[in-house]
């Protein structure tokens, strides 16, 4: 783990960046290191485990909302709202993408965090999160500066930000918006963090769902995630959870506040002239000690490029709902309302309807009092209105109703590709990536069981061949691809979807959630991972990117299948990758020491020995396996270096300095043992300490196995039949054996000859029945 940031070393972080705010010539990364960003984004993200994802906080406070990289008008904005730690602030997410100077921003705000913890509150925006983040500037941001490395570590960090914020018990803070999954705000105190990614439910509604005024109820969004949530169920929700108030952000607004779908909810957006295409102000939210609430503005010239007022997804001024109940205290750009207490908020739906009723009986006069023109105006808004309600009806349905998809797909059998008709029902965002998202469902037709739906933009046209190769042989720990198909959009991109039996967690929430695991399931995981890893090297098949996130689980019966072949490839022994696809923590060394052409030795990149290669596939071992092995046993990853340096240097503290014969089997290359990164003092030849001093549980058996597993010498990795027969998983095949208080169904002894041959003989898949979960 990075160290803690000294305070002297905060100080000086705190004034380079202070003076940035009005020097443009000076270079973050000339000032400020990476280790010391490191060092205090560790500092940072202890801070934040300990308050919780639920951040409760008292008046009086600040409010402010998306900042977007633009660091010189946040810094214009804390001129006029005052600074931390004069004035408390809490933060709505957002901190990053669009604008020039995202580290900064975010580095900025941490430093405030560490130094006056109790008068500052960074929540999570959906940009804090890798699907997004990765294209829109702050991955570019990051390798331009310090490197892509600290972009993964910051996607590290952001699963440890708080989820929401509660202001004296009756106003809910949170970056997105409400949730039809949100029936107690216990829910989101027991959110358990780190979080990695956002994937379903409360946790996505919280960063990605919007209000609308298109009805009362709950509605999918147009954004393609979450829900739009209307009038109707935001009074219940505020009932529900005896809140009186909303505060969020999310949305580009004119005068960067609005109160909309009526005067229980606040959008608040604090990046003035977002990206410099909206002539919007920025604005934040002001709450007294007597829960009063007003609003601060910061209005910047508008840039060259703005030319737009205001984003489609975002209420128009003045046109969310008349709010009777709000006093206008100075000029427009300041606005006052009183938070109501409980007993005043309105009960139930008779009350919603005579509400409503009022509101038309006023329409009403105002229309009996004006004009004939005026009124043939507003006979043609009502009619116009009430057509895009009658188009909104048939493209927009409530959460209750159940959405059906038909969809011509090429189905993918034994031999042959079909054409079949498939009828889908609920699908909903399940879980999100860097290049793709998937969606849960039930398939009705051709057949009835849960599916995921995989979607990207990409024609993903190398792992269809590969499961398509992989499919024929029915391997048990190899996820089933059934169907494909795309889909075409306006913009003239196409979208492909690829079907993929159910599964509900992967191995990293499995861990997160029932860890640390009994030595059975750590046995029962791993003999499966091992062996569909042999049959991946049987076929030539390099999956590149094996970890616990890429590897689905039903925990319930103890079923793991290897997935994600997105970025596989079929290799041969002319083939060159580059060790980029391997994330760090599952990194063998000898891809940090710099090869370049690899084989099947490595896990996700394998290296090409120069001199003819002596090992079979089934011999040599992934070091990322052992890698998944270890985590297992010490319930967090084994190897979690900061940087690539640290990364080798937590392998050397276990395995020792590399021999001569290792550095060779390594095929490490002259100019790499000359370099500085590799005679630096941080490659120390310490005494070995071997993994009994970071798996303390593990027992001499599980030790001696990971011992093979974990070695320099690729061929020597223990890999295969010999790993799959070793005496440490025997009790997995002995039917006295019980797990939670039943036999082991998925394996048997047939499975066990299998697997030792080599799966030579494959009867069939065995997927999961997840019908009832």
């Amino acid at each position: 783990m990075a160290a803690s940031v000294t305070a002297e070393t905060l100080d000086k972080m705190i004034a380079v960046l202070e003076e940035m705010g009005t020097k443009k010539e000076i270079q973050m990364n000339q000032k400020i290191t990476l280790e010391e960003i490191l060092a205090l984004m560790s500092t940072a993200g202890l801070i934040m485990m300990e308050e919780g994802s639920l951040v409760e906080v008292e008046v009086p406070i600040k409010v402010v909302g998306d900042i977007h990289g633009q660091y010189e008008d946040m810094h214009k904005l804390f001129g006029i709202i005052g600074k931390v730690p004069e004035v408390k602030m809490i933060f709505l997410g957002d901190y990053i993408d669009r604008g020039p100077q995202s580290i900064e921003t975010i580095i900025y705000l941490l430093c405030l965090k560490v130094k006056y913890r109790d008068r500052i509150f960074l929540l999570r925006g959906n940009h804090e999160t890798p699907a997004v983040n990765r294209i829109y500037g702050f991955y570019n941001e990051c390798a331009l500066k310090y490197g892509v490395g600290l972009w993964w570590d910051f996607q590290s960090f952001f699963n440890r930000m708080p989820m929401a914020g509660l202001i004296s018990k009756r106003v809910l803070c949170m970056h997105g918006g409400l949730s039809p999954h949100l029936t107690s705000l216990e829910q989101i105190r027991q959110i358990k963090r780190p979080c990695e990614p956002l994937d379903r439910g409360l946790l996505i509604d919280l960063v990605w769902s919007d209000p609308t005024n298109k009805g009362d109820g709950w509605f999918y969004s147009p954004r393609g995630l979450s829900y739009s949530f209307g009038k109707g169920a935001l009074l219940a929700a505020c009932k529900l959870l005896k809140i009186d108030l909303v505060i969020r952000a999310h949305q580009v607004v004119q005068d960067g506040y609005e109160l909309m779908v009526g005067e229980k909810l606040i959008t608040i957006f604090s990046a003035p002239n977002y990206a410099g295409q909206f002539n919007n102000a920025g604005a934040v939210v002001c709450i007294d000690d007597d829960l009063q609430v007003t609003f601060q503005q910061l209005r910047v010239p508008p840039g060259p490029t703005c030319v737009r007022s205001c984003p489609e997804v975002a209420c128009a001024p003045g046109q969310a709902l008349t709010l009777p109940q709000i006093k206008q205290v100075a000029s427009t750009s300041q606005a006052k309302t009183v938070v109501s207490s409980a007993s005043e908020m309105k009960e139930g739906e008779k009350d919603q309807k005579e509400e409503n009723k009022k509101e038309e009986e006023r329409e009403g006069k105002k229309e009996n009092g004006s004009k004939d023109t005026e009124k043939k105006d507003e006979e043609k808004k009502n009619e116009d209105e009430k057509g895009k309600r009658n188009e909104e009806k048939s493209t927009e349905k409530p959460m209750s109703a159940v959405h059906a998809v038909r969809q011509i797909a090429e189905e993918f059998g034994n031999r042959e590709t079909n054409q079949v008709e498939l009828i889908m029902e609920d699908l909903h965002l399940f879980s999100n990536g860097i290049f793709s998202n998937v969606y849960k469902g039930l398939l009705k037709k051709p057949q009835h069981r849960l599916i995921a739906v995989k979607k990207s933009w990409s024609n993903q046209s190398t792992e269809v061949q590969i499961l398509m190769m992989l499919n024929r042989m029915h391997h048990k720990n190899i996820i089933q691809l059934l169907y494909r198909f795309s889909q075409s959009y306006p913009d003239q991109k196409i979208c492909t979807a690829l079907v993929f039996e159910f599964f509900p967690m992967n191995l990293y929430e499995v861990r997160e959630r029932y860890g640390p695991l009994s030595i059975l399931d750590v046995k029962l995981y791993i003999w499966q991972l091992f062996r569909g890893q042999a049959h991946l090297e049987k076929n030539n098949v390099c999956h590149r990117d094996i970890k616990p996130q890429n590897l689905l689980v039903d925990h319930k019966n103890g079923m793991l299948k290897i997935s994600d072949f997105g970025s596989s490839k079929i290799i041969d022994d002319k083939t060159t990758s580059y060790h980029y696809h391997v994330t760090r923590y599952y990194r063998a060394p000898e891809l940090i020491l710099g090869s370049i052409r690899y084989r099947c030795e490595i896990g996700y990149v394998f290296i090409v020995f120069l001199r003819p290669p002596v090992f079979s596939l089934l011999d040599a071992y992934r070091w990322s396996c052992g890698c998944v092995f270890g985590e297992l046993l010490k319930n967090h990853v084994l190897f979690p270096g900061q940087t690539t340096n640290q990364q080798l240097q937590l392998v050397i503290n276990i395995l020792g300095y590399p021999s001569p014969r290792d550095i060779a089997a390594m095929r490490v290359t002259t100019e790499v043992l000359q370099s500085k990164d590799f005679r630096d003092d941080t490659m120390k030849k310490p005494n070995p300490g071997g993994f009994k001093m970071l798996v303390k549980r593990a027992d001499h058996n599980a030790l001696n196995l990971l011992a093979k597993v974990l070695v320099y010498d690729p061929i020597n990795r223990l890999s295969g039949p010999r790993f799959l027969e070793n005496s440490y998983f025997s009790e997995l095949f002995d039917p006295r054996t019980r797990r939670n208080g039943q036999r082991i169904k998925i394996l048997s002894k047939k499975d066990f000859e299998c697997a030792i041959a080599g799966d030579e003989i494959l009867t069939g898949s065995t997927t999961t029945d997840t019908s009832e979960m």
